[in-house]
């Protein structure tokens, strides 16, 4: 409790009414707050789950941690609630369907008795879902070709993280393409008619990857005889 005492001397003047003390304000002085947030982890990958940290602590002042609540908007002034400060800290779960890209959030805390609002921006940085791994394996029949014989290459792509592939598969023997196709349930057998000269050949096989799978290829190896 603050109390006032008011001391008025006599003037002179015979008042009817008495004396009057006017145009008398009270104010308090708020404690100063620093409110920090930050995006965990940044970036994140979309789908995944991440969170904003605010943390509230007095602005160069000793004392009591500040209390209250902490509200929490993004782009455009979308609300993503009001969270409770508690040891001076307030923690939101953001979406794990935040559009890609990089987005401002505002972290507000409200005030609380003595202490005065304040605020802090964010950057939400949200980054395309990597790709998985993939693995190429590739076999040529006959391996062992006469002049101007057909072959067949049978190719299969597996990953760890997909359970079937799908994609294009491209076929090259020094850096010309000599046959493609389109992978089902992660296999294709690409006939290649090309009429190769006798020799020894090196025959790439490439996948070339899709929205979710990462590209991948393997060599194998056929032999084209004199007769």
């Amino acid at each position: 409790m603050v109390q006032f005492r008011f001391d008025i001397g006599r003037d002179g003047c015979g008042g009817v009414d008495g004396w009057y003390v006017d145009n008398v304000k009270v104010t308090t002085c708020l404690v100063a707050v620093d409110v920090e947030a930050t995006h965990s982890p940044s970036p994140v990958e979309q789908g995944k789950p991440s969170k904003v940290t605010v943390k509230v602590s007095r602005d160069g002042t000793a004392g009591s941690t500040p209390t209250g609540e902490v509200r929490l908007t993004g782009p455009g002034g979308k609300g993503f609630g009001t969270k409770t400060v508690k040891n001076g800290k307030a923690t939101f779960d953001l979406p794990k369907n935040l559009p890609l890209g990089s987005h401002t959030f505002t972290a507000a805390y409200l005030g609380e008795g003595q202490f005065a609002p304040a605020k802090d921006q964010v950057k939400v940085i949200v980054k395309a879902k990597a790709k998985a791994g993939s693995t190429t394996r590739a076999s040529v029949a006959p391996k062992s070709l006469r002049p101007r014989q057909d072959f067949k290459v049978t190719v299969t792509v597996k990953s760890r993280a997909v359970k079937t592939v799908n994609g294009k598969v491209v076929l090259r023997v020094k850096g010309a393409k000599v046959g493609q196709g389109t992978l089902r349930n992660g296999k294709v057998v690409i006939k290649v008619t090309r009429n190769f000269k006798p020799g020894k050949y090196s025959l790439v096989a490439a996948y070339m990857g899709s929205a979710k799978v990462k590209a991948s290829r393997t060599t194998v190896k056929f032999t084209v005889r004199k007769r």
